[in-house]
């Protein structure tokens, strides 16, 4: 689930875009995370929120992933991806 300030809404990463290691190593074309390892991610919430670019606001750029009550990623807003339409 994403977590960010008091909110906490289910989540789904639908793609992977770029790992990167402590060594500066890339990988464009990624299929895992490891550990200890750094992430490009899309993330797609099941329900509106309105969020900000970390570069915006730093406060309401951030963000943490949690599965089972554990914290499994935390980041920070690089971009949004707007969608074309809007569904009600």
């Amino acid at each position: 689930s994403f977590h960010m300030h008091s909110v906490d809404i289910p989540a789904t990463i639908t793609k992977l875009i770029e790992t990167a290691t402590s060594t500066t190593n890339t990988n464009s074309k990624p299929r895992i995370v490891t550990g200890g390892a750094s992430a490009i991610v899309e993330i797609k919430l099941s329900e509106r929120l309105c969020l900000e670019e970390y570069k915006e606001c730093r406060a309401l750029g951030r963000f943490v992933l949690r599965r089972g009550g554990e914290t499994i990623a935390f980041g920070r807003i690089e971009s949004l991806v707007k969608r074309s339409t809007i569904s009600k």
